[in-house]
């Protein structure tokens, strides 16, 4: 009795959750006729049901996966919802909802189903009804109101989203059979590449920076022994980089993952993942190349952000100089977080509409968004937004970006694909600078980020620990003034007359390299107590260490 107890339990505990599927999606949440409070209300209502759910059976089981995947596709950012699935798939589920405020919840479900149910709420709003209807005869199978319902079967689009019935039946093994050994885990792809921005140490004349350049990450999978746990090594043995929290991003993503699997993901052309700064710069390409070898959706981006712990996509300290440091692109798709959004229209407001043409920029809220919008072959909504843009993007090489997008017919097209994909900036954006409205300056923070890379020229001037200037570097002077005076000048047109304080600040510094530069070549007077080089450099030090202090203080504001 006790061994056919062990195998009961062995059997129950294989199988019995099967959490839903990236998509399709049965409606458009973006169309859907509901304002975002409600619809976060109806996911909460949905998380609420499936937390009161204790499922004995494979239709109670799919029908929690189903609530919490409509939850989860009305709020994204439900915390609960997400939470649920992990537990119901790792099988620690305990029921613990209020009776009557689950009922609370039905009876608001069944109000809303009132006028998703009307042909005012469209065709998106009706098949949110027809899920909604699907999962409430589940919740409550005595409601006579589902009755009929229960004859007619499920009307909802579930398929390809929720597993079939059959994923959630438990098999129980006869006494004395022969345990069934687990098929090993197959390699879903085997190699991927994506780019991303990482950092590198240079030297420029004397002194070593740290700047941004754009790699290529890759990615490798093979089976190992069954038994090994799924595994990820991200950089080399000397510069590896920790994965435990990667890990944990892919569970919460993917739910259990494949035993038996190895994947190594390195930058291309580097022994070395380089300094610490890195670490969180390739996070989000490397969990997206390890999920790709659970999925076997293959990857195919530039991504440029990070992930936290709970999965968010958040935007990095640097973005502007990443931004700036990208250079020309193909219209390769970029993914950047959310939160860029209020970066984006300064590139308008610097006259690089270009931009948004050399690369297909999309922006994620968390890493469902980062995998979908990578995928190198999207479905629905995003496949027809990026062929209807990569169609403009052909057709606009014969005349200038702002010419193009200044056509009604071409606007036009690039409004329809920015409803269609809401976060599809490249259209917004391009849109924006055909209304003929877009930003002229740019904001006090990008303007001290302009500055700043307006002179870094001359830090080899301004960081010097020595004096004189060897008979190489004196005929680089010259050249430094003219670059550093022409990129200084040249934000004269993007600056508020408020923010002009700062330019006439960096040009007075700029300026002091022209009687350095004369110095140079001067023969020092045999009563001068101080050379007019010695006395041209303190000036510029004295100036920079002003104005790098200015520039800071205006920075934190």
């Amino acid at each position: 009795m006790v061994s056919l107890l062990g195998v009961l339990s062995t059997a129950l505990s294989a199988g019995e959750f099967s959490p839903p599927a990236e998509g399709p999606v049965a409606f458009r949440r973006d169309r859907m006729p509901l304002d975002v409070e409600t619809m976060a209300d109806v996911a909460e209502k949905l998380a609420t049901l499936a937390d009161g759910l204790d499922p004995q059976t494979a239709r109670e089981r799919r029908g929690a996966a189903q609530m919490l995947a409509l939850s989860l596709a009305l709020d994204p950012g439900n915390s609960a919802a997400r939470g649920l699935i992990e537990d119901f798939t790792a099988g620690k589920h305990k029921r613990d909802a209020d009776d009557g405020k689950m009922e609370k919840s039905r009876a608001s479900l069944w109000q809303v189903i009132g006028w998703l149910d009307t042909p005012e709420a469209g065709p998106q709003g009706q098949s949110l009804a027809a899920c909604l209807k699907d999962v409430l005869v589940i919740s409550d199978p005595k409601d006579p109101r589902g009755e009929s319902l229960r004859e007619a079967g499920e009307r909802g689009k579930w398929a390809g989203w929720i597993p079939p019935l059959a994923k959630y039946e438990t098999v129980v093994a006869a006494a004395g059979d022969t345990p069934v050994e687990p098929v090993p885990a197959e390699v879903r792809l085997e190699k991927a590449t994506v780019k991303t921005m990482l950092f590198s140490a240079v030297n420029t004349g004397r002194m070593p920076q740290t700047v941004p350049f754009v790699a290529s990450v890759s990615m490798t999978s093979e089976r190992t022994d069954n038994d090994a746990p799924f595994f990820v090594h991200v950089g080399s043995q000397a510069g590896a980089m920790p994965t435990g929290d990667l890990i944990k991003l892919l569970e919460k993503q993917h739910g259990k993952l494949p035993a038996g699997i190895r994947v190594t993901i390195g930058v291309e052309g580097s022994q070395i993942l380089p300094p610490a700064k890195n670490t969180p710069a390739i996070n989000a390409a490397a969990a997206v190349l390890a999920s790709a070898a659970v999925t076997g959706n293959e990857p195919d981006a530039t991504i440029i952000g990070t992930l936290d712990e709970a999965g968010n996509f958040l935007v990095p300290p640097d973005l502007w100089s990443q931004l700036r440091s990208l250079g020309k692109g193909s219209g390769g798709r970029l993914i950047l977080p959310a939160g860029a959004a209020d970066t984006l229209p300064s590139l308008l407001a610097m006259e690089q509409p270009q931009f948004f043409f050399d690369y297909e920029v999309l922006l994620a809220v968390n890493f469902k968004d980062v995998l979908e919008l990578s995928v190198k072959n999207p479905e629905g909504p995003l496949a027809s937004a990026t062929n209807k843009f990569r169609e403009l993007r052909e057709k606009s090489t014969t005349l200038p970006v702002g010419q193009y997008v200044g056509n009604p017919f071409v606007r036009r097209r690039l409004l329809e694909t920015a409803q269609e994909v809401p976060n599809h900036y490249s259209a917004r954006m391009l849109a924006l600078q055909g209304s003929g409205n877009r930003p002229v300056f740019l904001p006090r923070k990008l303007l001290i980020h302009e500055l700043r890379r307006a002179i870094e020229p001359m830090e080899w001037i301004t960081k010097r620990t020595s004096p004189g200037y060897t008979d190489e570097e004196i005929p680089r002077i010259a050249p430094t003034y003219e670059t550093c005076r022409s990129a200084v000048d040249g934000l004269f047109r993007y600056t508020e007359k408020s923010d002009r304080d700062l330019l006439t600040l960096v040009q007075e510094l700029v300026a002091k390299l022209r009687p350095l530069d004369r110095a140079t070549t001067k023969a020092r007077d045999y009563y001068d107590t101080v050379s007019p080089m010695q006395a041209a450099q303190t000036a510029i030090m004295t100036t920079y260490a002003q104005v790098s202090l200015q520039l800071a203080l205006d920075g934190t504001r």
